[in-house]
This record gives structure tokens, C-alpha cells and sequence, in this order.
């Protein structure tokens, strides 16, 4: 699915389905835009291949944004357990917001020149899968020369942290990926976490 603007706004709610035991890189949603905002929210659904019904696990699913001179907002609002999201996102002048799931495990990353990287926190939510694990997260931020280019990098999973090699289908594993780029700009990621203990701002690669 393609969308593109020249001067003119994108406000779209998207429904994203994907086979639940399929792999990346999955079925893919591309926005752009020039001189217009985008206001997108995706929710992620995975179903069965025999029965063809929805499951609340797996699938993969791609999304890519650029744009200009104006606000990016993205949500994803509803996703399922153990599913791979791959999520790169670019604005020029103007702010970048990416909300994830709470399902969502794995790496993330944001970049700015001439702006900060921040890491949002929306707050506490208990384990998606049921099972009672605990949210793991863990980041760095630093600027390379001081106070020009930002980054910030990072992971976060529940319950144990997984390991290499992963086997297939990948299931409890981190696959997901969301890379932020700003130029003048700030570019923000938003994650749940379980509680206070589950921050820790020192990042191991």
C-alpha cells in the first residue's frame, strides 16, 4: 500500500493483515509526503493460513514513512503477541512521533541533527501474553560532535532476554526493528513499560 501528498495532509487509520506463521519482511504500508503532516494509526492483525480466522499471535509487517516540513504522527494501536514489526520513519523540519505497541520487542533507534532523541515513557501495562513477565528495557543516548548530531539506541522484550541463533517461525524472539531519522527536528519513541524497575538506561550492544 502506497500513499503520497504534495501539500496536503494524511490522516488514515490502516488495518495491516499478515499471515500469523509467516516471516519478514511481510506486507508493507509506504506514506510520504511534501509539506503535509501524516496522523496514521495501524493496527496489526494475524491470521490463521488453514482457517483463515484472526489469531492474537505472529505475523510480520513492514511501514515507512517520509516527510517534510510538517508533523509525523504514527501509532500502532493494536498488534499481536510475538509478531515482527520492521517500522523506518524520516521528517525534514518538522517533529516525528512513533507509538508502539505493547506487544512490541526489539531494537529501536533515533537520530536527529540539530535536535534531541528523547525516549518517551507512556506508562505502566501488564504482560500482553498473560504469562506475568517482566518488560526489560534498556537504552544509550549520546551526540557525535557534542550538541550537532543525536542518537539514541536501544532495545526492549519481555521476560528473558532472547538469544542467537533464533529458530523459525520466531516466536517469544526480538525480530522487530524501528529506526527514527530527523533533520531539525526531534524525533520521539513511545513504549510501555511493566514498572519503575524495568528502566535501565545503560545499553549493551
Amino acid at each position: 500500500m502506497f500513499l503520497k501528498t504534495k501539500s496536503g495532509k494524511i490522516d488514515a487509520n490502516i488495518t495491516m493483515i499478515s499471515n500469523a506463521t509467516g516471516v519478514s519482511p511481510g506486507p508493507l504500508v509506504d506514506i510520504r509526503t511534501t509539506s503535509g503532516s501524516i496522523n496514521a494509526d495501524f493496527t496489526l492483525v494475524a491470521v490463521d493460513p488453514e482457517t483463515e480466522e484472526e489469531v492474537p499471535y505472529g505475523g510480520a509487517y513492514q511501514i515507512s514513512t517520509r516527510s517534510f516540513r510538517a508533523p509525523a504522527r504514527l501509532e500502532v494501536v493494536d498488534a499481536p503477541v510475538d509478531s515482527t514489526l520492521s517500522l523506518q520513519s524520516k521528517n525534514v523540519m518538522g517533529p516525528l512521533e512513533v507509538h508502539l505497541h505493547p506487544t512490541f520487542q526489539g531494537k529501536f533507534s533515533s537520530k536527529a541533527f540539530i535536535g534531541d532523541t528523547p525516549l518517551g515513557i507512556r506508562g505502566y501495562t501488564k504482560d500482553p501474553s498473560g504469562d506475568d513477565r517482566k518488560r526489560n528495557l534498556v537504552w544509550d543516548a549520546w551526540s557525535i560532535p557534542p550538541g550537532i548530531r543525536h542518537i539514541m539506541s536501544g532495545e526492549v522484550w519481555w521476560g528473558d532476554r532472547p538469544e542467537p541463533p533464533f529458530p523459525e517461525p520466531p516466536r517469544s524472539l526480538i525480530f522487530s526493528s524501528v529506526g527514527l531519522r530527523s533533520i531539525i527536528g526531534q524525533p520521539l519513541v513511545f513504549l510501555h513499560i511493566s514498572d519503575s524497575n524495568a528502566l535501565n538506561s545503560t545499553f549493551e550492544n
